[in-house]
């Protein structure tokens, strides 16, 4: 079976599209304007060599290329995704987690957990708020959990007795590690 070209079926598993919907949901729970987010943007690049300028309706677009109407996906680039992680504050993983399922009516694949199986200690910029989306993203679908468990052990055999960070599936159990 050749894979469909047409957007729809492969909605929402494109990282981009995440990237959009994280920026919008970091915004909003900073309850920063596009025109502020900008703005803010726009400080961060200040000074760069290949200075980036950023406006309200940019935010604006980069937020809609989350949608699955939208079939014009916004492309970003490392530089970009460095800046939204200095401005809010937040690890750059936080913007390649996939949406819940009450965003997109699908349940994450597994292969897309892996952004989650990262370190990110506790008291760094933004734990909370990654752990949180973390959580979301699990409480949508418990058998989340079980594939979690099993990628954590194929890791930590790759790595010859290493730990991966099991603690991000204990964040959804409530435990605390």
């Amino acid at each position: 079976m050749k894979p469909s070209k047409n957007p729809k079926d492969v909605y929402p598993w494109q990282p981009n599209r995440w990237v959009g919907y994280r920026l919008r949901k970091a915004r909003e729970r900073r309850g920063w304007s596009q025109a502020e987010t900008a703005e803010r943007i726009n400080e961060y690049f200040r000074g760069a060599p290949k200075q980036k300028q950023w406006a309200e309706q940019a935010v604006w677009r980069a937020e809609k290329s989350y949608t699955a109407e939208d079939r014009r996906v916004r492309s970003f680039d490392a530089d970009e995704i460095q800046a939204f992680a200095m401005v809010f504050d937040l690890p750059v993983s936080y913007f390649f987690l996939a949406p819940p399922a009450s965003e997109t009516g699908q349940p994450v694949p597994a292969p897309l957990l892996l952004p989650l199986i990262t370190v990110t200690p506790e008291g760094t910029p933004g734990w909370r708020e990654y752990h949180d989306a973390v959580g979301e993203l699990l409480a949508a679908d418990e058998s989340l959990i079980g594939e979690l468990k099993e990628w954590e052990g194929r890791l930590n055999a790759a790595s010859r007795g290493g730990r991966a960070a099991s603690h991000m599936y204990r964040v959804r159990e409530g435990s605390k590690s």
